[in-house]
């Protein structure tokens, strides 16, 4: 079997480990920043979908996702979604909404205003303060960035996420760096790997899977 696998950029340290030889996949990683759009994720998605029709199967590498993987369709040849509703709960199930979760994929990938606190290191140092000291002033730049980093107050504890991956070993240590620069306790977990290798190997009778048929076009479980 030859398997498209269209994965969030978020899994890249994962994949390779968990193939099977049984199963023939040809990776292609989104960025992980199209989170933040669901509706251009879902765009991407679908159209990645129907660029892979040549293929035996076709995996999506990504949960719900606030509905970034919802309504896809495919002409032709079975596709395989993972039934989480976001990529977090796909390594570790019991996430919960007021712990920061980090993991080797998710520190390589996110950007450095999500590692910051910039209440300590300035936010004339934010990327985002020339262009808005130039557009509205350097006092009203800062009241900007500051709101926009509110959500980080939310969280009084960060997890890491750990797979066993090569990479885990330098992300331990930058999330550890992370939560002590923002006052956050912070803990180390064993990640889930049940849901990667059930998508991985097709499996279709899998609980963690979701299949989304040709004949039908209509995605059959829930999430």
């Amino acid at each position: 079997m030859k398997l498209k696998v269209i994965s969030c950029k978020v899994f890249r340290p994962y994949t390779e480990s968990l193939r099977n030889s049984r199963v023939s996949c040809d990776v292609t990683f989104v960025p992980m920043g199209l989170h933040a759009d669901p509706k251009k994720m879902n765009g991407v998605l679908q159209n990645l979908v129907n660029e892979s029709q040549s293929f035996d199967g076709i995996v999506l590498l990504f949960g719900h996702c606030g509905g970034g993987t919802a309504d896809i369709t495919t002409p032709k040849v079975p596709v395989a979604v993972m039934a989480v509703p976001d990529c977090v709960h796909a390594l570790w199930a019991d996430c919960a909404t007021d712990v920061y979760c980090h993991s080797a994929g998710y520190l390589e990938n996110a950007s450095e205003v999500f590692k910051t606190n910039y209440e300590k290191a300035g936010y004339e140092n934010h990327p985002d303060y020339p262009k808005l000291a130039e557009k509205y002033g350097a006092d009203n730049a800062e009241v900007i960035l500051r709101f926009g980093d509110s959500w980080k107050s939310n969280y009084k504890k960060c997890v890491y996420i750990d797979m066993g991956a090569a990479e885990d070993r330098e992300g331990k240590a930058e999330s550890e760096r992370i939560a002590a620069d923002f006052g956050w306790n912070h803990e180390i977990v064993s990640g889930r790997d049940d849901c990667l290798r059930a998508a991985l190997l097709f499996d279709t009778t899998s609980p963690f899977i979701r299949m989304i048929f040709p004949d039908s076009n209509e995605p059959s479980g829930v999430c």
